[in-house]
């Protein structure tokens, strides 16, 4: 449940691997006191103060900065005035129980049936689904390790006669490697032999036509058991040689096929932020004021 993972992370003295123990808990802030006659409010709730000694004892306890600390004490607060003005405190025995277990009432009733995956909004949804389109809409794409001779038209023709030659040699070495690897194509490209002739390894996910030209994509696309290779493809480029290492198959689902996906891939993180966002203003609503001298003197100590 998502109110248990909310609920460890404000708890104000256990871990989230430790079960929540009355015992250890701090008492609501309006029975909270001083513990010297130098301990400063930091912060104020709805009038009920938040002391600097309780901002130390929490940034201990979650090894955290005192303004984070006290950020955690404010929505707590706030979380069990709210649950207190909702009437979440029916029976003695909850009414006396410590802020927290108002709180985690408060999660339970209140915002977790706001925070389910059927909640996160559809804008929210379709911008994932448009960023990321290629995750659900795609053509077959084969992982492939590449040796390239590039011969622009600007390096003019003789680096292209020359780069053809080339190639042809390269695909006879290639040939005579049993059982060629990709460490194997790599290790050709870093030969004495063909550094001079500014020879070029990659590994790339190749389509169709990208990320190299449609005449790589043609080639490659024929391609189906690992280490086949290519026979010398020409384009405006130069001339290329790729062997297959693997091969993602296509797919194509629309925005509304991958809705139960988007749904649960983005549902915690819908949870965290809709979480900050309904603390902030609960603990808004509860007037929280923050002193930033007490948070200062603790932070230099």
């Amino acid at each position: 449940m998502l109110s248990t993972v909310v609920t460890a992370a404000i708890c104000l003295s256990c871990r989230p691997d430790t079960p929540v123990n009355a015992s250890r808990l701090l008492p609501p802030s309006s029975q909270s006191k001083p513990r010297s006659a130098q301990d400063a409010v930091a912060a104020r709730v709805d009038g009920a103060p938040i002391f600097a000694s309780e901002v130390a004892r929490q940034a201990a306890t979650e090894g955290v900065t005192p303004h984070e600390a006290v950020q955690t004490l404010i929505s707590v607060e706030a979380l069990a005035n709210a649950a207190l003005k909702r009437r979440l405190h029916a029976g003695g025995e909850a009414y006396e129980a410590w802020k927290q277990i108002l709180a985690q009432a408060w999660l339970t009733r209140v915002f977790e049936p706001e925070a389910t995956a059927a909640q996160v909004p559809m804008e929210v949804l379709r911008e994932v689904y448009e960023r990321n389109r290629t995750s659900f809409d795609r053509s077959r794409m084969v992982r492939i390790a590449i040796l390239d001779l590039y011969a622009f038209p600007k390096a003019g023709q003789q680096r292209r006669q020359s780069a053809a030659l080339w190639a042809a040699e390269l695909m006879q070495e290639l040939r005579k490697i049993p059982h060629l690897t990709l460490d194997g194509m790599r290790q050709v490209a870093r030969n004495e032999k063909w550094l001079p002739r500014q020879l070029k390894f990659g590994v790339e996910w190749q389509g169709d036509n990208e990320p190299y030209s449609k005449e790589i994509g043609k080639a490659v696309m024929a391609l189906r058991e690992w280490g086949e290779i290519t026979p010398v493809v020409e384009d405006a480029a130069g001339f290329h040689i790729a062997m297959y290492i693997g091969e993602r198959a296509a797919l194509h689902q629309t925005f509304e096929q991958a809705l139960p996906t988007l749904r649960e891939s983005l549902s915690l993180a819908w949870g965290q932020r809709h979480f900050r966002d309904l603390t902030d203003a609960v603990a808004h609503r509860a007037g929280a004021v923050i002193a930033p001298e007490a948070l200062v003197r603790q932070t230099l100590k």
